[in-house]
């Protein structure tokens, strides 16, 4: 049997970003491969019964699908850059979000934003999908490799941090109490599959700290998750910030709460210093 001839074959791979999944059926350009004229134009009457957006076509199937890992892996090198550069920012006593915002204001710069980690199923797993056919053919991978490197360690440098800014007001984290704010792999989002929040949560767990975690979208139901913020944060000695939980969420109507000296590491730029009382110990990316 022969594609175009006896059955019709097409392949398009999913681009959508979760939490944006209707709006982006109708608006992301599609990329549709097919061997044949006629099978692409049946996956296209398909498509084009949700999206709005132009429509792509290979002949090939295999650099549609590898298109997708190299969209993802873009994204892994883009956060693994932001994150050394954050490093950076930090020792020379600048903001690197504003260095950002300014340096994205190039036609031909877009440069994500540092936070806790990088999570979900798709930008962590893309190399790992790449590696094994390059190993096949007897291909390196290196700055791909360190880059997915780089990005594995996140979790462990802010369980790191935690535990030196609690040296710094003067606590152990052992026996210390956690909050953390949000526990899903990115802002407003359900999804926890291979959440650096989760990670970081169970290496504070590690090293003898007491977490509560609270998230209102994320579903499952993890060992150091609570039931509402104000349970996590009363008597903490420390407040992790990893997500943005809902637009209107403020954590320092909270603050009075905790232990004092009050530690806030804050990985998502929501808290201003200013802002906070006199004695706070804080960190924000």
């Amino acid at each position: 049997m022969k594609a175009g001839v006896d059955f019709f074959f097409a392949y398009v791979p999913e681009r959508i970003a979760e939490g944006k999944a209707f709006e982006e059926f109708e608006t992301m350009p599609t990329l549709i491969g097919a061997p044949d004229e006629k099978s692409f134009d049946k996956a296209s009457a398909i498509i084009r019964m949700i999206s709005k957006a132009d429509i792509i076509r290979s002949d090939s199937v295999m650099a549609v699908e590898t298109s997708k890992v190299l969209e993802n892996l873009q994204r892994d090198a883009n956060i693994a850059i932001v994150q050394e550069f954050a490093r950076f920012a930090e020792a020379a006593g600048m903001d690197i979000m504003e260095i950002i915002r300014l340096a994205n204001t190039h036609k031909r710069v877009n440069l994500l934003t540092p936070g806790p980690g990088v999570g979900g199923y798709c930008i962590p797993n893309a190399f790992h999908y790449l590696n094994v056919k390059a190993d096949e053919l007897g291909i390196e991978l290196p700055l791909l490799k360190l880059a997915r490197q780089q990005n594995d360690r996140l979790p462990q440098f802010f369980a790191d941090k935690t535990e030196e800014l609690l040296q710094a007001a003067g606590k152990s984290i052992a026996g210390a109490k956690i909050a953390v704010a949000g526990l899903a792999m990115k802002d407003f989002s359900p999804d926890d599959r291979l959440s650096p929040a989760v990670m970081i949560c169970n290496l504070l767990i590690r090293s003898g700290a007491k977490v509560a975690a609270y998230d209102k979208n994320v579903a499952t139901r993890h060992p150091f998750k609570v039931d509402s913020f104000r349970e996590a944060v009363t008597s903490a000695d420390a407040l992790l910030i990893l997500n943005k939980i809902s637009k209107d969420f403020n954590p320092l109507e909270w603050i009075n709460e905790m232990r004092k000296p009050v530690v806030i590491l804050d990985t998502r730029g929501i808290i201003e210093p200013e802002d906070l009382p006199e004695g706070t110990v804080f960190w924000r990316i």
